[in-house]
């Protein structure tokens, strides 16, 4: 059985990995024997397994972008439905993305589309941050139906913004230093003009949260800010755990 977590980007998938290895554990691998359409230019497409789950294999799809999403949904649901070993269909979709300005029920009904347009049936009621019973229609006659699990995840999880925008939030309110150092750090960065460093919107909380994370790791400071991600014990942060502690039902 296959499960995949499909999300944004490179910084998304490398906070799922570190969920998925220090508190559910399962272990990084370089094989699969389910292909799917990569893009190593633009895409991160990682596989895992667990050593209590033999049969069973978990891929995290960085997809490049929001807009890119449902190609992905759509290649996985394609794949199950012409898989003949049912061993080697999806089980379980998880879906993370940016909340940005929608509300929950404009994220509701884009995850909506995405499922219709990919062939996935939602059988139940869609809730954010919730499991849903969903099936799909294999291509066999006669007509057989395949049972999965979806779960949608927008972040944050009750309020506009983004991944970078929900994680500095959580370390502003972990404790009084981080909320400290949040605070500085906003005020630095709101400090500087557009141009010619921070011309887009989405680059300032970006560079407020690799600023944070500079203090919190300063030996890192130099390193790329997915990598400085994993130097958080985001475990401890209870608001952070609160949102990915739903995979461990992978």
């Amino acid at each position: 059985m296959k499960r995949v977590i499909i999300c944004e980007g490179k910084t998304d998938a490398i906070l799922i990995s570190y969920f998925l290895i220090k508190s559910f554990g399962w272990i990084y691998t370089e094989k699969s024997v389910v292909g799917l359409p990569f893009d190593a230019g633009s895409e991160v497409l990682n596989w895992y397994q667990h050593p209590e789950k033999p049969d069973q294999e978990l891929a995290i799809w960085g997809a490049g972008g929001i807009n890119e999403i449902p190609a992905k949904l759509w290649h996985v649901i394609d794949r199950t439905k012409l898989e003949t070993t049912s061993v080697n269909r999806f089980t379980h979709i998880v879906v993370f993305f940016d909340r940005n300005n929608r509300s929950e029920a404009e994220c509701r009904d884009l995850v909506g589309k995405w499922a219709i347009d990919s062939g996935v049936e939602i059988t139940d009621d869609l809730h954010l941050g919730q499991w849903s019973k969903a099936r799909v229609a294999l291509r066999k006659e006669p007509e057989e139906f395949h049972d999965l699990r979806v779960l949608s995840v927008a972040l944050p999880p009750d309020s506009e913004g983004n991944l970078e925008i929900f994680l500095t939030n959580c370390i502003r309110n972990h404790s009084e230093y981080d909320s400290d150092l949040v605070d500085k750090a906003q005020g630095f960065i709101g400090s500087i003009p557009d141009e010619p460093y921070l011309g887009r919107a989405r680059y300032r909380p970006k560079a407020c949260l690799g600023a944070i994370l500079s203090v919190i790791s300063p030996d890192w400071v130099f390193s790329e800010l997915h990598k400085r991600l994993t130097l958080v014990k985001w475990e401890e942060i209870k608001s952070v755990e609160a949102v990915y502690e739903k995979l461990s039902e992978l």
